[in-house]
């Protein structure tokens, strides 16, 4: 999580376009993660252009759930990457 201070000043777009970057030149076409429940976390995944990723979705990429992580109180979410230069 970031400090409450820090919040709002782009280091979460910055990290995130880092690994987009990462995954395009790896050739991923999509990225999935473990958010916590939390509305606020959420949101801002939201905000960045992820959305829940439902049990279809997981049969339709091929991804059997023992290849992901799951912790207590989580949800998985996904979004593809985007061409170079989207934020930019």
């Amino acid at each position: 999580a970031t400090h409450e201070g820090r919040r709002g000043k782009g280091y979460c777009r910055c990290l995130l376009e880092a690994l987009e970057d990462i995954a395009r030149y790896l050739g991923l076409k999509k990225l999935l993660l473990c958010s916590t429940n939390d509305p606020l976390v959420k949101s801002t995944w939201q905000h960045l252009a992820f959305d829940f990723a439902t049990d279809e979705h997981l049969l339709q990429w091929d991804t059997p759930h023992s290849d992901l992580v799951y912790l207590q109180n989580t949800t998985q979410m996904h979004k593809d990457v985007p061409p170079a230069g989207i934020y930019r």
